[in-house]
């Protein structure tokens, strides 16, 4: 991916976060998108939610399990970034709209 098409995946992650509306996948827009693209636009996005006020709290490690790696044709694990308001209490609830999910 282009620079430009890093900073436009990461606006546009960012904006559908901010409207509770879904975007297309990034790779159908972005179809040779390569694991390093991915992280690149990770990167970009997690500036643009810091600028927004949030913080950095932790990282996470996933896709450990060779099963799930084979399953999605990769063979390391993934990891991510953890912010400030990803975090819940034991026992808390999770507000209704935290999270959107969708059927495809």
């Amino acid at each position: 991916m282009t620079p430009a098409e890093i900073t436009k995946a990461a606006q546009d992650l960012f904006n559908a976060e901010k409207t509770q509306k879904q975007i297309g996948l990034l790779t159908v827009a972005n179809p040779n998108m390569q694991m390093d693209d991915a992280y690149a636009v990770q990167k970009e996005l997690v500036a643009l939610k810091v600028a927004d006020g949030r913080r950095v709290t932790g990282w996470k490690i996933g896709l450990t399990s060779k099963a799930m790696q084979y399953a999605l044709n990769i063979d390391i694990p993934d990891s991510g970034i953890l912010l400030d308001d990803m975090h819940f209490e034991d026992g808390s609830t999770v507000p209704k709209g935290r999270f959107h999910s969708a059927a495809y």
